[in-house]
This record gives structure tokens, C-alpha cells and sequence, in this order.
């Protein structure tokens, strides 16, 4: 007899259930997620690092014991080394990466049990969508950015090092408040493409209709995930592990070593980022959708045109099709019933009071 696996159970949650939900999304099925991320994530981007590594020998200050550590922000082979990384994570990590992590927790969380093959052809067919929604995302923030550090970094090009440090901490405020306004807004963009086969445009106005009123708990998830898990290209709490050996693998003279191990940490836990955006889409359906009841309808055999149909007709009652109209109960319409006669107040102070 073939095994039943459950699923979750399709109900509204608080922000704590849908964290501790992720996490159990996430150990359940640890080994299908990490086979995902190391061929996704970590493959290509670790390639990539040893190309570069051999092309720009970016830690060539190794060999002289007394150079200095290069700066990620001068020009050099290092800081270039390490930025073409960073946009290489980026991509891979909110594209293939994240569309197959979300795919995979959306089966998992109705009780499916999909196969690599399957994320791999779902990712396939949606992939035209799901470049356009992530470098329109990146678009955006990148624009976001610019806009508010832009003219801090043009004022300490020209002033001294002091008041340029205040002018990018003035500058801080308004890009944590637009970048809070824009995550609690359009952060589903992703799982939208996945799951609700969006197109990248479409997917915005969707996120924010489907986001609508409950956009801080949006806000305080994401961030509470960035701080803990870490986001994409930039680490957390949980990547400290990583930070920690690469630093010391470097410092033993194997720098590609410890990069690797720092690309394939970040690769295991990158999906701990979109699994709560999964539940959270989760949520906001069965909130304002009714897709808990849209799934429980079609398990009994009801599509979710005719559940709508019946809910937009409320004197209407739905009778399966097995069920024949001759032994069927009737259906009392809300016309036929008789009105209450409402109790006087006299009539209602010679009741008894209930014991």
C-alpha cells in the first residue's frame, strides 16, 4: 500500500508558527534541499571562483608576508575577484536556486513529494519569468540605493573623510525606510512566479494586492530571516561558521579552499531564506482567498470555479453528483424560512434566568 505523506495543515498563522514551519520544511527534507543548492547554487558559482582564481590570482599579497590585505573597494584583482563572486551568489541564489527551493517547499507543504526531475522542469518552464522578476527586482533595489547613498558618496568625494561619514549615516535612515516600504511590498515576487505562474511584471501588482494589510509582519519576517540566516551575498548569524573557516583557511595559505567552503556553507543555507516566504504565501491565500477551503473543496471532488460559483450565490446549495435529487434532503432557501417573532421585553423578564 503506498504511503500517505501529510501535509500542513492550510490555516491563517501568527509569525512565529510560520518561522518554526520553515524550519521544519527545512529539516524534513534537508538532504532534497542541500542536493538542490549544491547543483543550483554551489556548482556554478564554484566553478566560477576557480576560474577566477587562476585567471586574476587574486590573493597574489599572500606570497609577501609583509603586503597588506587588498581593499574590496580599491581597484584590484582581489576586490574584483571577490565583487564578481558576490553578483555571481546573487543571481544564482534569487534565481535557479531560490525558484526550485520555493518549488520544492510548496509540494512538500501540501503533502507532495516531488523529485529533482521535477523542480528541474518546473525551474525550466518558468525560467523566462523568473529572470525578468529577479533583474527587475535587482533593478529596483539597485536604483533604491543609488538614490539615497548617491549624493553622500558625491559630497565625500569632494569633502573631508568626517563629514562624509555623516552624510552616508544621514543617507542610512531613508534607505532602511524605502527598502522596508519595498520588502513588505513585493517580496513575493519569486514564489508568485513559481507558484501562481506569474509573469515578472504581473508580479509585482499581485504582490502587493496578496501582501496587502499584513505588510510589516512581511517586514519583521524578512528581516528577522536576514539577521539570522543571512540574505543573499550577504551573511548572518548562521554564516559566521563560514566566515570563521575561510578566514582561518586563507590564513593558512589554501584561499581557494576556504572560498569554497564559504560558497558551499552559504549554498546550504540559502534556503532557509525563501522557505518563510513560502509560508507566508501560504498564509496570506487562505487569509484573503479561502485557499484552505479551495483545497479542501477539491479533495471532496469540488473545483475551485464551482466553490466560487457557490460563494458567490449564497441561496444556492451545492448537491454532489452522486447524490440524486430524490433522496437528497431539500435545500431551504433563506426566503422560506419563517421570521422570528422578536421577544417583547416584558415577555422577556418573566423568563427564568438559566442555571
Amino acid at each position: 500500500m503506498p504511503s500517505v505523506r501529510k501535509a500542513f495543515d492550510l490555516r491563517p498563522l501568527e509569525s512565529g508558527d510560520m518561522l518554526s514551519r520553515a524550519f521544519a520544511l527545512y529539516s524534513g527534507r534537508f538532504v532534497t534541499y542541500l542536493r538542490w543548492a549544491l547543483l543550483a547554487g554551489f556548482l556554478p558559482v564554484g566553478a566560477l571562483a576557480v576560474l577566477l582564481y587562476f585567471g586574476l590570482s587574486p590573493y597574489a599579497h599572500l606570497d609577501h608576508h609583509s603586503a597588506r590585505e587588498p581593499s574590496l573597494y580599491s581597484p584590484s584583482a582581489y576586490s574584483l575577484y571577490h565583487w564578481l563572486l558576490k553578483v555571481a551568489v546573487l543571481l544564482t541564489t534569487l534565481g535557479p536556486l531560490g525558484a526550485g527551493v520555493t518549488y520544492l517547499g510548496a509540494r512538500y507543504y501540501v503533502g507532495g513529494d516531488p523529485t529533482l526531475g521535477d523542480v528541474f522542469r518546473a525551474v525550466r518552464a518558468r525560467f523566462g519569468h523568473m529572470a525578468g522578476a529577479v533583474l527587475l527586482h535587482l533593478g529596483v533595489v539597485l536604483g533604491i540605493t543609488l538614490v539615497c547613498y548617491g549624493p553622500a558618496v558625491l559630497y565625500a568625494a569632494e569633502s573631508k573623510a568626517g563629514a562624509a561619514a555623516i552624510a552616508i549615516l544621514l543617507s542610512t535612515p531613508a534607505w532602511i525606510g524605502i527598502m522596508c516600504w519595498y520588502v513588505g511590498r513585493f517580496s513575493l515576487n519569486l514564489p508568485l512566479v513559481m507558484l501562481d505562474d506569474a509573469e515578472a511584471g504581473h508580479a509585482f501588482s499581485r504582490a502587493s494586492q496578496l501582501s496587502k494589510g499584513f505588510r510589516w509582519r512581511l517586514v519583521g519576517l524578512t528581516w528577522a530571516v536576514g539577521l539570522v540566516v543571512g540574505l543573499p551575498a550577504v551573511p548572518g548569524l548562521l554564516g559566521v561558521p563560514g566566515l570563521v573557516a575561510q578566514y582561518l583557511l586563507v590564513e593558512a595559505r589554501l584561499a581557494l579552499v576556504g572560498d569554497l567552503v564559504r560558497l558551499g556553507w552559504d549554498a546550504v543555507l540559502a534556503p532557509l531564506y525563501f522557505l518563510p516566504l513560502v509560508v507566508y504565501y501560504f498564509d496570506q491565500r487562505c487569509r484573503k482567498e479561502g485557499y484552505d477551503l479551495a483545497v479542501m473543496a477539491r479533495n471532496f471532488g469540488i473545483e475551485e470555479a464551482q466553490l466560487l460559483h457557490y460563494g458567490m450565490n449564497p441561496r444556492l446549495g451545492y448537491q454532489p453528483q452522486h447524490i440524486s435529487a430524490a433522496t437528497s434532503a431539500p435545500t431551504l432557501r433563506p426566503e422560506w424560512r419563517r421570521p422570528v417573532r422578536p421577544v417583547s421585553a416584558p415577555a422577556a423578564r418573566r423568563v427564568p434566568p438559566a442555571r
